[in-house]
């Protein structure tokens, strides 16, 4: 495993250099954590994450009720593939760093 603490630094870095056009994101990543991604994850625009690839997430657990009914938990993670933040079911997610908040949203 790397260093934590520099791995996430490297991240918020990259991160921070993909939006640093857009004034609103300063400051974006300053309290996002590592964790790590248990399998490949798709969006409609491609490949957002590799199985075993290491990011950094906001470190929140949102609890949430989907359209058919159903409960569920997810991550906000930012992916370096995509440059924005994907949505990610909390059962693919490991956390490597820190303590994450539950909320109902």
């Amino acid at each position: 495993m790397p260093n934590v603490i520099s791995l996430r630094q490297a991240l918020q870095a990259q991160a921070a250099a993909q939006v640093s056009q857009y004034p609103q994101y300063a400051g974006h990543f300053d309290d996002y954590k590592i964790v790590r991604i248990v399998k490949q994850i798709k969006t409609k625009s491609g490949v957002a994450f590799e199985k075993d690839e290491f990011a950094i997430a906001k470190p929140v657990i949102e609890h949430f009720t989907r359209p058919n009914g159903r409960r569920g938990q997810g991550i906000t993670v930012w992916s370096i593939k995509r440059g924005w933040d994907v949505g990610v079911l909390r059962k693919d997610v490991d956390i490597v760093e820190g303590l994450f908040t539950n909320v109902e949203i």
